[in-house]
């Protein structure tokens, strides 16, 4: 057995054990092999170069500066999904909304009225439509208003009207 002594502050310039070597530029652990230098994991203060390896065991994040792991990822990935296929649903029975309440057909004589029915089929969604339309006794006003509901159970409203000479 051996006894030595050593002062409160020691100050050396690198130390190395095995493949760890720590020095005034950081940290660096020389695997999986030394035959690859681009292996290397190091520590300096740029940063951490972990040589092409993973980084494995990753806690879930908490704070905004926290590394995320896949899983965390694959759910945000997986929320953002399902918040476009909504938002497609949605803008695919507002077009068949449209469908429907633009295949109305309106009154064609002057001074008639009319009610009508549309349909409107686009991307899986449906809708239907009802409207009134009346033409002026001189033929020159027409005036139209309808709504529509979607399969999606949003309702559309719709008015015009048309001067013409």
């Amino acid at each position: 057995m051996y006894n030595v002594a050593t002062a409160d502050k020691l100050d050396v310039a690198s130390v190395t054990a095995g493949g760890v070597t720590v020095n005034a530029q950081g940290v660096s652990i020389a695997a999986p092999t030394a035959h690859n230098p681009a292996n290397t994991v190091s520590l300096s203060p740029i940063g951490l170069n972990n040589g092409g390896q993973r980084i494995t065991n990753v806690a879930p994040a908490k704070e905004g500066t926290d590394a995320v792991n896949l899983n965390q990822l694959a759910g945000v990935g997986n929320a953002l999904q399902n918040n476009i296929e909504r938002v497609g649903k949605k803008a695919y029975a507002g077009v068949a909304g449209a469908i429907a309440q633009g295949s109305i057909p309106q009154v064609t004589r002057p001074g008639a009225t009319g009610i009508g029915v549309g349909s409107g089929y686009y991307g899986g969604q449906s809708a239907m439509a009802i409207g009134v339309s009346a033409m002026s006794d001189g033929g020159n006003w027409v005036v139209k208003g309808n709504f529509s509901a979607n399969t999606d159970g949003h309702v559309g409203v719709g008015a015009g009207a048309l001067y013409q000479w």
